[in-house]
């Protein structure tokens, strides 16, 4: 039976983000039902308009989860529903390099178009698939040298790799969120958020063969 050392290799690096990502909620209600799609297509467009001011280029803007239904309202006294209208609604999620000046000024634009809403805050690394590659490198270092070791304080010899498992992550890599709730008239205390250092973490296994010894052969 072939021999084998199989090693689990992992790699750690602290990234500071330097992105801004912005999602939030998007609604609107009308009673006709063209004309809530039209109205919630308006503000996306003022919104595309502030961010155009801001530098924000259209490839950072994105617009998801689109959905449109009937909206009905319950009275208590007779137990009857009532038509309220069509609800159109969407999340739109904005990226921009951060600093505390650009994020504040974007913001605030954005309330005072929307009225109020609830935005969710978080950081990325401006490059996410170099990142996880510099912490691949160190967990394959760790495999290769953790191998090493043990080979020679065993007094093994290591005549090839059998077989490498890695899977490739393709999420972004992605801070804890701020939740902040905004009104026109809302104190921008916000200017203060600082992005923190994020852990990317990165593993992999690797097999090598064991070369019998002359004992062995015999």
């Amino acid at each position: 039976m072939e021999k084998i050392l199989q090693i689990s290799g992992e790699g750690r690096i602290l990234v500071l983000p330097e992105i801004a990502v912005v999602n939030f909620p998007l609604e609107s209600l009308d009673y006709e039902y063209d004309q809530a799609i039209a109205n919630l297509n308006q503000v996306v467009s003022n919104l595309k308009i502030i961010f155009e001011k801001h530098g924000i280029e259209e490839q950072c803007i994105r617009t998801r989860n689109f959905l449109i239904n009937k909206q009905k309202e319950k009275d208590l006294k007779s137990g009857s529903e009532h038509f309220k209208g069509y609800r159109a609604s969407l999340d739109i999620s904005v990226s921009m390099v951060f600093n505390h000046t650009l994020l504040k000024n974007v913001l605030s634009d954005i309330a005072q178009e929307i009225n109020e809403g609830e935005f969710h805050l978080r950081f990325k690394p401006s490059n996410s698939g170099k990142c996880r590659n510099e912490a691949l490198e160190k967990a394959i270092d760790h495999a290769v040298k953790t191998a090493s070791l043990i080979a020679r304080k065993m007094g093994l010899t290591l005549s090839g790799i059998r077989n490498i498992d890695y899977s490739c992550s393709s999420e972004e890599i992605l801070s804890p969120e701020f939740v902040l709730f905004l009104t026109r008239e809302s104190d921008m205390y916000y200017a203060n958020i600082e992005a923190e250092e994020v852990n990317v973490v990165e593993t992999i296994d690797i097999t090598w063969s064991i070369q019998e010894s002359e004992e062995e052969k015999a």
